[in-house]
């Protein structure tokens, strides 16, 4: 989202949340300075946190293509991103229920 030549691995939803984990539909290179600020944070939130270091074509290409990755709309993602937010899973619940954070989310919304 930068000129950065300096960039590691991203997790869009961050691991340590439960969700999301190590696939390709959550991964993207992500400039070292901004990642360690990002940390474990919402990416929708840290996004308008950073507007102005962060070139705002290039967030919404990568919120487009993770969206596509994952088989959701970018409102979809949006919504998706704040649930496994708002519903973290510990190790152990991750080890009890290994249903896709996907299949999880869409069973929670249908029964809101």
């Amino acid at each position: 989202m930068t000129n950065s030549k300096n960039f590691t691995v991203d997790h869009f939803i961050p691991v340590s949340w439960g969700h999301g984990g190590l696939t390709i539909g959550n991964v993207y290179p992500l400039d070292s300075n901004l990642n360690s600020c990002k940390r474990d944070k919402n990416p929708f939130v840290w996004f308008e946190e950073n507007r102005e270091k962060i070139n705002e074509e290039r967030w919404n290409s990568l919120v487009s293509y993770i969206a596509e990755q994952n088989d959701l709309t970018v409102e979809e993602l949006r919504e998706f991103t704040f649930w496994c937010d708002s519903n973290k899973r510990s190790i152990e619940q991750v080890k009890a229920d290994q249903r896709n954070s996907k299949e999880i989310w869409r069973k929670a919304s249908q029964n809101v």
